[in-house]
């Protein structure tokens, strides 16, 4: 839970303590404009000493804001400035315990959560259940997903996930029987003969067989009128 509060912060090291705005010192330094809005706080720790690298804790105000950070920093490999996630005491202490593994070659942490890549190119993740000694025997082992291979997962959409073109509606291959089911034909004993006159139908029963044709158009859907309209 106390990670969890910590998200929004991230620990600069590396850049000298020169009492000037840290704000404009963080955004030269990676080449991306900060503006107030984006920083609700942010100093140094400790006391001043002259010719010093004292860190510098950030509180960005927006995730946005710090994913873009964290992509950015990236750039800095080589200049002597680190940017790291603001861990708890217990995480800063297991990250370091998780360098001095001799199967890990290098560690790091996202959103909290450890990570080491091994002497063999490995990367697994740390699950902080586990003692480090099993985790180091892990590493020993093999265990672990080649770097190559979790990047390829990262940068290539999964099948599932390609478009595909929308069905297309035909109006020929569509069965209507199912939204409109065809009359029945009548029972032979109830049919009448041809040779038996017709019998005239009351204008009253007309006038009721009208109103109900009516309804039942009125009651259709918008679907079920584009559907008829097609099939005519």
């Amino acid at each position: 839970m106390q990670q969890y509060t910590q998200s929004n912060n991230v620990r600069i090291f590396g850049i000298r303590d020169t009492r000037k705005d840290e704000q404009n010192l963080i955004g030269q330094k990676l080449d991306f404009k900060l503006h107030d809005r984006d920083i609700d706080i942010a100093h140094r720790l400790g006391s001043f000493r002259p010719n010093s690298d004292r860190c510098i804790i950030v509180r960005f105000s927006s995730r946005k804001t710090i994913k873009t950070i964290m992509t950015k920093r990236r750039a800095l490999k080589g200049s002597g400035i680190t940017i790291a996630e603001d861990l708890t005491k217990i995480n800063f202490n297991r990250l370091r315990q998780l360098k001095d593994l001799d199967a890990v070659e290098r560690a790091w942490t996202k959103k909290g959560e450890a990570y080491a890549v091994g002497r063999n190119g490995k990367i697994l993740k740390y699950n902080p259940m586990q003692s480090l000694s099993d985790f180091n025997e892990k590493m020993k082992a093999g265990h672990g997903t080649p770097q190559f291979e979790r990047h390829s997962k990262e940068t290539t959409r999964p099948r599932h996930a390609e478009e595909r073109p929308p069905p297309k509606f035909d109006t020929a291959d569509q069965d209507l029987s199912v939204i409109f089911p065809t009359r029945q034909p009548r029972n032979q004993n109830n049919q009448r003969s041809s040779s038996e006159p017709r019998q005239s139908t009351p204008n009253s029963q007309l006038h009721q067989s009208n109103n109900s044709r009516e309804d039942g158009e009125n009651s259709r859907t918008p679907v079920q009128n584009t559907l008829i309209d097609l099939a005519k």
